[in-house]
């Protein structure tokens, strides 16, 4: 729990607030208390979808949904405004820990307490069945561990089997990468059914016996992919469990086990001392800290009344001039959900032709609710400056050209691209930082209109920037299935010439088989500018170039990560599955900082035989204000 901020209301309908649990994309969650003493938590929805018909009409179902459900297994709702200025509803609240966090925090669970956790989720998932309804988001941030038994929650996208009332995006996947079922994958899959739920479960079961998902670990296109085609991970479970999540997490939902039929065979949960010592007492000290009266408030600022909660006029402080924004909740990605690769292939952060990325945010959690900017709340001004951290992903990079510059190889500054925004910023000297602060944007191709905003697959992200060999102005970028020439300028605004395209990345052909992915990211080999490095998901070639045309000559791979970079990007979790851009460090012509995802790592990569060796660890990335 974190103490309330300035612009945290205090009160919500008839409950006192006295901290922050944690936010989503639908809104924040908070820790409050009624007059009576009794401790609930409150979700609240985000000022800005209050006036959204649409959202309304979610919020006002998952309360429906919500109240239908009761037992010790789950949340019950307390009480609840869907029509109020600002919706909020009031859940019970259990002191415990999420499953996620519990493992992250303490390691996999001995295998009788994952029977028990299996046996209580189970009869939760028998309570929401007998409702109608498919919970669609089990995974293991839902499942909250309490010294009672666990308790499953957030029906933020729970949806009843009759109900014909369509509140999403048609042909959204919604649920969660490495646990939604592939027939929540499939833009025409069949009706939703339970057996989703099912196969959540299956997944559930691994990640508390492991400390992994059925699915590995990546971005969440990569497990998407692993989801609809690959089979799950099962090993280190014992042979009688691995043999019940196999058939949870079968690909068809019809011959997957009911609910019931792995009640039978996981029994009645009896819940005295179930949970290993260490999660036991820190849970007790939650406990304890809950009961103690709170501390007396500290003076705060001058407040302004905003729209009202509950019909209510609700206190929102004034925030500080500059305040850091708080942590993003799980990893960040672009802004436009809804993206469909075509041929040949998408890459890694596109979606699979059969599936999409869109979602619907499920507060507290956010399914596939990917943050990628800062929000109303993390940022001081209109135009982005003044908040304390702008980027958090790095899609690409394209350095600028300097005339004369003494290095061109490794210049000092670049155009970076995350979603559809993009700024630019300066290396740093740092030994541990790649960048040391920006000095343009963040803004969107707008900006650069006569290049990107006029083609349409250009407008929410690129894969990758590549420079011409022998030219410092000109690069082709690529962008699902197109790539385009440019030229760049060196000034500090966005002059920008489409010299041709877009053309289809079939062109590059000849340097990409083995790679029916896409590109994801390239890097220019130290000694010589025509020999090119290119990744797609976790796998890799190396070419030589034809010069200033397409395409080229592939002389290494392709290859696995794992196998051709064991000790750098195949030997560090996050970046086993795929990289998102390449970056040279300036004066080193040999050193590289690589991004995937929200962490970076830097590299460096021996002359002529490419050994290549880890210079820092994995670290998260965070690009200072200007």
């Amino acid at each position: 729990m974190h103490p309330l901020v300035n612009d945290d209301p205090r009160s919500v309908g008839s409950f006192r607030l006295v901290g922050r649990l944690g936010q989503g994309g639908m809104g924040r969650v908070y820790l409050g208390r009624s007059t009576d003493g009794r401790t609930v938590a409150v979700k609240i929805a985000r000022n800005e979808l209050a006036d959204d018909s649409r959202f309304r009409k979610r919020f006002a179902r998952e309360v429906a949904a919500a109240r239908r459900v009761s037992g010790p297994f789950v949340a019950t709702v307390v009480d609840a405004d869907p029509e109020a200025g600002v919706p909020w509803m009031a859940t019970e609240y259990v002191p415990g820990l999420s499953l996620h966090t519990a493992v992250e925090r303490y390691g996999p669970l001995p295998v009788d307490t994952v029977e028990l956790l299996a046996a209580g989720v189970l009869q939760a998932l028998s309570v929401i069945h007998e409702q109608g309804l498919v919970h669609r988001d089990l995974k293991p941030s839902n499942v909250i561990l309490t010294a009672d038994g666990p308790r499953v929650i957030d029906f933020g996208i729970a949806r009843s089997t009759v109900d014909t009332l369509t509140l999403t995006t048609v042909g959204a996947a919604v649920g969660t990468p490495g646990f939604m079922a592939p027939e929540q994958l499939a833009v025409e899959g069949p009706e939703l059914t339970g057996a989703a739920d099912v196969f959540a479960f299956g997944g559930l079961l691994v990640f508390a016996a492991t400390g992994r998902g059925p699915f590995g670990s990546g971005h969440p296109q990569v497990l998407m992919y692993r989801t609809v085609y690959d089979e799950p991970g099962l090993e280190g479970l014992p042979k009688g469990l691995a043999w019940t999540v196999a058939a949870c997490l079968g690909k068809e939902p019809e011959p997957r086990p009911t609910v019931p039929q792995l009640m039978m065979g996981f029994g009645s949960p009896r819940y005295g001392n179930w949970l290993p010592d260490l999660l036991a007492v820190e849970l007790n000290q939650l406990s304890t800290l809950l009961a103690e009266p709170e501390r007396p408030a500290e003076p705060e600022r001058p407040a302004e009344p905003v729209a009202g909660v509950s019909g209510r006029a609700v206190t929102r402080q004034v925030p500080p001039a500059h305040g850091a924004p708080p942590e993003p909740a799980g990893p960040v990605r672009s802004g436009h959900p809804h993206v469909t690769a075509t041929a040949p292939g998408p890459s890694r952060r596109r979606a699979l032709a059969v599936l999409s990325l869109g979602a619907v945010a499920a507060g507290g959690g956010g399914a596939l609710a990917w943050k990628l900017w800062p929000g109303p709340e993390d940022e001081q001004g209109g135009d982005g400056a003044g908040e304390e951290y702008v980027m958090r992903t790095i899609d690409a990079v394209m350095p600028v050209p300097v005339p004369d510059d003494d290095l061109p190889e490794t210049p000092a500054d670049y155009w970076l691209f995350a979603g559809d925004r993009c700024i630019r910023a300066r290396v740093t000297s740092s030994s541990a930082q790649p960048l040391s602060r920006r000095t343009t944007g963040p803004s969107s191709p707008g900006r650069w209109r006569e290049t990107f905003g006029g083609l349409p697959g250009f407008q929410d992200r690129f894969d990758a920037v590549l420079r011409v060999p022998g030219d410092q102005s000109r690069y082709w970028v690529f962008s699902g299935s197109e790539y385009v020439l440019i030229e760049l300028g060196a000034g500090p605004e966005y002059d920008v010439t489409l010299v041709e395209g877009p053309d289809p990345v079939e062109d590059w052909d000849d340097v990409l088989q083995g790679l029916p992915g896409g590109i994801d990211a390239v890097m220019t080999a130290p000694d010589d500018l025509n020999q090119v490095w290119f990744f797609s998901g976790s796998r890799y070639v190396r070419a030589k170039l034809a010069g200033s045309t397409p395409g080229g000559t592939v002389q290494v791979g392709p290859n696995s990560l794992a196998k051709g970079w064991p000790y750098t990007l195949g030997g560090v979790s996050e970046f086993g599955e795929g990289i998102d851009a390449v970056m040279p460090l300036r004066g080193e012509r040999n050193r590289y900082w690589v991004f995937s995802g929200t962490k970076y790592i830097k590299v460096e990569v021996e002359d002529k035989t490419y050994a290549d060796t880890l210079l820092n660890g994995s670290r998260t990335l965070r690009i200072g204000r200007t």
